[in-house]
C-alpha cells in the first residue's frame, strides 16, 4: 500500500510560525512561545523527528553563548542510532537565540541539560506534549490540526524540490534510500501546479505565434 505524505504549504508554514509571538517581557507566556516556536522550527526547518526534538540537549543547539550553525542529532537519540548534522536556517538560529534569552538562563542551566525540560522521569518534554503543542497551534493558525510528522514531511518535500534525494536522505537520517523515496511521489497539489505551468507555456507559445 502506497504511503501518503501530508505536508503544509509555505504560506501555512509562515502562519504557523508567526502564531508564536515572543514579546520582550519576562513572562511565562513569552517563555512558552519561545519554546514552542523552536520546537516547531526544528521539525519544519531541520526535519527532526518528534522523538529527537524531545531529547535534544542544550549544547546540541547552543554553545559558547551563540546558536550552533548546525543542529546536532546525537546517535543516542536518532531513530537509526546514527548521528547526523543538519545546517540551521536563519530563522531557526533566531529561534534558538530567543529560547536561550527566555529559558536557558546561564546561571540556572547546564549545557548538557535537556533543551526542553519536562516533569517526567526522563527530565525532558514528552512526544505527546509536542503533539499537543503542534495540534493546538495549527488549529488556531491554519484552521486544521496537523501532526508533528507533517512538519518533517514538509521539510523533506521542500528540500527535494531544490536538491537530490541523497541529500534529503542524509538530512532526514534515513538508513535506506527506499524510505526517502516516498517523497518522490507527487501529491495533487504538485500535479495541479505542473498543469498550471504547462498552461502558461501554451499561452506564451500562442502569443508568440500571432
Amino acid at each position: 500500500m502506497e504511503r501518503t505524505v501530508h505536508t503544509i504549504s509555505q504560506e501555512e508554514g509562515k502562519l504557523l510560525i508567526d502564531f508564536f509571538v515572543v514579546g520582550p517581557e519576562e513572562t511565562i507566556k513569552n517563555r512558552k512561545a519561545a519554546r514552542n516556536k523552536l520546537i516547531v522550527l526544528l521539525m519544519l526547518d531541520a526535519g527532526l523527528r518528534v522523538g529527537e526534538v524531545a531529547q535534544l540537549k542544550i549544547n546540541d543547539l547552543y554553545f559558547t553563548s551563540v546558536p550552533n550553525t548546525n543542529v546536532m542529532v546525537r546517535a543516542a537519540i536518532a531513530k537509526n542510532k546514527r548521528s547526523r548534522v543538519v545546517p540551521s536556517t536563519a530563522r531557526l538560529m533566531e529561534a534558538i537565540q530567543k529560547m536561550s534569552d527566555k529559558n536557558w538562563i546561564e546561571w540556572s542551566v547546564l549545557p548538557n541539560q535537556h533543551a526542553f525540560q519536562g516533569k517526567g522521569d526522563h527530565g525532558h518534554i514528552t512526544t505527546r506534549q509536542i503533539e499537543r503543542i503542534v495540534s493546538t497551534a495549527s488549529a488556531k493558525s491554519i484552521g486544521r490540526k496537523i501532526h508533528p510528522h507533517t512538519l518533517r514531511h514538509t521539510f523533506a518535500t521542500e528540500v527535494l524540490s531544490i536538491a537530490n534525494i541523497k541529500i534529503v536522505q542524509n538530512l532526514l537520517g534515513h538508513s535506506s534510500l527506499a524510505t526517502t523515496q516516498i517523497y518522490l511521489h507527487p501529491n495533487s497539489g504538485d500535479l495541479s501546479r505542473t498543469i498550471d505551468k504547462l498552461n502558461m507555456v501554451h499561452e506564451k507559445t500562442e502569443k508568440n505565434s500571432l
